[in-house]
C-alpha cells in the first residue's frame, strides 16, 4: 500500500459494538470481504491492542492475539506514522461517535 499523505484523509472505525478509533483511510477505499481496511493512529493502535487482549484466556485466545500483533504494519506519510492492523477483522467505517 503507497499512497501520498494528500491521498489519505482521517476517519473513525469500530468492531462491531466495541469502541471507535480514529484512523485514516486512502480517499479511494480498499476493502476486504466488503469490510474496512483502517489505518489507525499511533493512540488509537494502543488503545485497540489493550482492548484486544482483555479477557483472553484460552491458548486459541492468546494464538489469535498473537496473530493480530504480528499482522501490524508501519507506513510513515512525513509526519504522520500510521499502523495497518488485523487483515481479517471486520472493521466498520463510522462517526466519531460509533454510528454507521
Amino acid at each position: 500500500m503507497s499512497y501520498s499523505l494528500e491521498e489519505m484523509e482521517k476517519g473513525f472505525v469500530h468492531i462491531e459494538d466495541g469502541p471507535t478509533y480514529e484512523c485514516y483511510f486512502p480517499k479511494t477505499r480498499q476493502y476486504w470481504n466488503g469490510w474496512a481496511l483502517p489505518l489507525l493512529t499511533a493512540t488509537s493502535l494502543v488503545d485497540f491492542v489493550i482492548q484486544a487482549l482483555a479477557g483472553q484466556k484460552t491458548e486459541d485466545d492468546y494464538e489469535f492475539c498473537l496473530e493480530v500483533l504480528t499482522s501490524i504494519r508501519t507506513y510513515e506519510y512525513g509526519e504522520l506514522t500510521i499502523y495497518g492492523v488485523g487483515d481479517g477483522l471486520i472493521w466498520t467505517e463510522c462517526d466519531a461517535q460509533g454510528e454507521e
